[in-house]
């Protein structure tokens, strides 16, 4: 969860540093927690997280398991490898 935690943080830190506006991280943390509840919603399907944790992310929640950590680092990545392309600080 720490981990997951953290590549948000740098996700949205640098999503806002590439925009130059709040917009695209508010858009990015709304999407994120609309969609992650919207799958797992008992409203439209029946969820377990019986499985393994590090495929449903357990109590934590999707963003915690090891398919959402990949994604976040990869986006995050992107985020990083625009803003220093341009030219400004990532430091």
């Amino acid at each position: 969860a720490i981990l997951s935690v953290s590549l948000a943080g740098w996700l949205l830190g640098f999503a806002l540093i590439d925009a130059g506006s709040i917009a695209l991280p508010l858009g990015i943390h709304t999407g994120w927690n609309l969609g992650g509840s919207l799958l797992t919603s008992k409203l439209f399907w029946i969820v377990t997280r019986d499985g393994e944790s590090w495929r449903s992310g357990g109590p934590w929640g999707l963003e915690a398991s090891l398919p959402g950590v990949v994604v976040t680092g990869i986006v995050a990545g992107v985020f990083i490898w625009r803003a220093r392309r341009r030219g400004q600080r990532t430091r």
